[in-house]
């Protein structure tokens, strides 16, 4: 989440913007794409269900990448 600079309310991190908001990913040389699951759920409402998904969405790009950081709010 980030800070709505006209607001100050938290809003969704953009990750199209990911190098904008940190630009020292781009002297890793990594790509780094994401996925943000619609709608977006605070994580106090996960579910079991919530993580299997997550899991088969993993499954499914597994052999695509190196790695995988999942983020929750």
């Amino acid at each position: 989440m980030m800070q709505d600079p006209k607001t100050g309310a938290l809003v969704p991190f953009d990750f199209d913007n990911i190098y904008k908001h940190l630009p020292v990913l781009q002297n890793f040389g990594y790509q780094i794409d994401f996925y943000s699951f619609d709608p977006l759920i605070d994580s106090s409402n996960m579910s079991p269900d919530f993580w299997a998904m997550l899991a088969a969405k993993i499954t499914e790009n597994y052999e695509q990448y190196d790695g995988f950081v999942v983020l929750q709010f």
